[in-house]
């Protein structure tokens, strides 16, 4: 008799094995998602608003970054114009809290007014905050809704 390879048994266990691990590894897997999403609608919003700045002082005409908390978007105008291109958050992403009005940046590259918008999902929360001076910076928040 030939015992050379493997029997079904052994074959059916390595099996059994291999998908426990792939199950324990998919809630770590979609977690990396969420915070992926979070990161990349963080770091949109820190580009429009740098973009802002740097065009604001570049052209020195004030550049407004405006948001629709009712569809989750935000895009860069000039003041008092319309908005050309909208940025939508990413599925799962929402803003929770926003500027009182839009952040207005001027040829100095100074902000008014200055404040800090909140995202959030399930993964957690980022802050971006602009300060008054122009400033952009951005930080994770522990669990969400911290301001």
């Amino acid at each position: 008799m030939n015992n050379s390879g493997f029997q079904l048994l052994e074959a059916m266990v390595v099996c059994l094995l291999l998908g426990g691990a792939v199950i324990t590894s998919a809630g770590p897997l979609l977690r990396i998602n969420e915070q992926y999403r979070l990161y990349t609608a963080g770091l949109s919003l820190v580009s429009t608003l740098s973009e802002a700045r740097t065009l604001a002082v570049t052209t020195s005409a004030p550049l407004e970054v405006c948001i629709d908390e009712q569809r989750q978007q935000f895009g860069l105008t000039s003041r008092g114009e319309q908005v050309k291109t909208w940025m939508a958050l990413p599925n799962g992403v929402r803003f929770v809290h926003t500027p009182r009005s839009r952040v207005i940046f001027y040829s100095r590259g100074v902000a008014v007014p200055s404040g800090s918008y909140l995202l959030e999902n399930s993964a957690g929360g980022m802050k971006v905050v602009v300060s008054a001076a122009g400033r952009i910076r951005w930080e994770y928040t522990a669990g969400g809704s911290g301001l």
